[in-house]
């Protein structure tokens, strides 16, 4: 699963993911939990004294966005769920003479 914040850069909205959470087994389990990040997750800790609406769109996306009481969108945040493909880790730094621990003291090389 992952969780994404908008943000505005050149004058778009883009989103970032912000987080990844392990979904479940099945798809209706990894829903259900989409759905439960989006009740509760609060972006940089903010919001709370906010509404939460949540819209899922045609593509099963969660959005949530915060309204103030007098209605102006103070954040938003979107959950979807996905399926990881690939992951590689990157290859371990080649043992060099600088990546050595250096000594110090009498008997040092």
């Amino acid at each position: 699963m992952l969780v994404e914040r908008s943000e505005l850069t050149g004058g778009d909205f883009n989103y970032r993911v912000t987080k990844t959470i392990p979904a479940g087994d099945s798809p209706e389990e990894a829903q259900a939990k989409a759905l439960e990040v989006a009740r509760k997750h609060l972006p940089y800790g903010g919001a709370r004294s906010c509404t939460r609406e949540i819209y899922r769109s045609p593509d099963g996306v969660l959005r949530v966005v915060f309204k103030e009481s007098w209605g102006y969108n103070t954040d938003d945040f979107r959950v979807s769920v996905a399926e990881l493909i690939e992951a590689h880790e990157p290859d371990p730094p080649a043992e060099d003479e600088t990546s050595r621990p250096r000594k110090f003291g009498r008997f040092r090389k």
